[in-house]
C-alpha cells in the first residue's frame, strides 16, 4: 500500500477527503488545526513546525491541498498574504520531500485560474487569473510542475469548479446565502435575470475525484466539474422549493448578469470519474446540514 502524505486534511474538502485517502493508502495527514482523526500539525510557511523526515513511512505520493483560500466576496485579503502561504509554503513544503522518494504529485488548484474567460473552458483553455488568489494558486501549479520534471515525478493539478456542500458557509459562497436568505424568509436578490449559469459539483464527488487521479497516478491538468452548467435562477428556485421557504426571488435590472462558467467535458470524465450527486440532492443535504446549526 503506497504511503500518502494529505496537507490541509482539516479543511472544507481535506476533512471529506480524509476517509477515503486512509481506506486506500497509508496515510499521513497534516493539518493546520486540530482534527478529530490522527494528524500532525504543520504550519506550511514554518520549517520549524515541519516533523523529521525519517518520523513516518517513506512518502511516496503527496496531495497538496493546504492553501489560503477566498473566505468573502469581495475579497480584502492582502495579496502578499496569498503568495506567502499559497507559492511560498508550497516551495518549502517541496523543499522538505525532497529526502522522499515520491511517485506521483497532485496540487489541488481552481478554475478562477482561467479568470473570467467567455464561452466553455477546458484544460487547454489558457490562464489569465483576474485577482491575487487565483495568480497564487497557478503560480502554486507552476512551482509543483518544476519541481516535478526536475525530479522525474508524475505530477497532476486538479482545478476545481465551483465546489459546494454542507461547510461552505465559512466561504461566504453564493449557495450557502441563498439558503440562509431562505431560511429566513427574506428576499433573494439575483442581478440581472439569474441566467448566469455555474458549474456546482458537489464536496463528495470532489474528494472521490482526488482520491481517483491519486489512485490512478494520473498526469496533466485536470478540471474537476459536474459538467452541467445551471442557471443562479434555478439554483435559488431550487433552495427555496426544498427549503418549504416563502422567500421571493428579486432580480436586480440595475446590474445584469455575469459571465458564464461553462465547461467542456473534462479529461478527467474521460479517465473513469463521474461526478454522481444531483443538484437538487446536494442542495438538500447542504440545507440539512445548515438547518441543524440553527439554534
Amino acid at each position: 500500500m503506497s504511503t500518502l502524505l494529505l496537507t490541509g486534511a482539516d479543511g472544507f474538502i481535506g476533512s471529506q477527503l480524509v476517509p477515503i485517502i486512509r481506506s486506500s493508502f497509508s496515510a499521513t495527514l497534516w493539518a493546520g488545526g486540530k482534527t478529530d482523526y490522527p494528524s500532525t500539525r504543520v504550519s506550511l510557511t514554518e520549517p520549524a513546525t515541519y516533523p523529521a523526515p525519517d518520523v513516518f513511512d517513506p512518502i511516496q505520493q503527496l496531495i497538496h491541498l493546504a492553501a489560503m483560500t477566498k473566505k468573502v466576496n469581495p475579497d480584502h485579503t492582502p495579496p502578499e498574504l496569498y503568495r506567502t502561504i499559497n507559492v511560498d509554503g508550497t516551495n518549502i513544503l517541496l523543499s522538505w520531500l525532497d529526502a522522499q522518494p515520491l511517485t506521483h504529485i497532485l496540487y489541488v488548484s481552481t478554475c478562477d485560474v482561467y479568470g473570467a474567460v467567455t464561452g466553455e473552458i477546458s484544460e487547454t483553455t489558457p490562464p489569465a487569473p483576474a485577482d491575487p488568489y487565483a495568480e497564487s494558486k497557478l503560480a502554486g501549479e507552476n512551482a509543483i510542475r518544476a519541481y516535478a520534471e526536475r525530479r522525474g515525478v508524475p505530477w497532476a493539478v486538479a482545478r476545481l469548479g465551483n465546489v459546494y456542500g454542507p461547510g461552505e458557509g465559512a466561504y461566504g459562497k453564493f449557495i450557502p446565502a441563498v439558503i440562509e436568505l431562505a431560511f429566513s424568509g427574506k428576499p433573494i436578490r439575483i442581478h440581472g435575470i439569474g441566467a448566469t449559469r455555474r458549474d456546482c459539483v458537489f464536496l463528495s464527488d470532489v474528494a472521490v475525484a482526488l482520491a481517483w487521479i491519486a489512485q490512478q497516478r494520473l498526469v496533466g491538468i485536470f478540471n474537476v466539474v459536474s459538467g452541467s452548467a445551471v442557471s443562479l435562477r434555478t439554483i435559488a428556485e431550487t433552495v427555496v422549493r426544498l427549503a418549504g421557504s416563502a422567500s421571493d426571488i428579486v432580480f436586480d435590472s440595475a446590474y445584469g448578469d455575469g459571465p458564464d462558467r461553462v465547461f467542456k467535458p473534462s479529461r478527467l470524465l474521460g479517465s473513469g470519474w463521474l461526478a454522481k450527486t444531483a443538484l437538487a440532492d446536494g442542495l438538500r443535504a447542504e440545507i440539512d446540514f445548515q438547518r441543524s446549526l440553527c439554534p
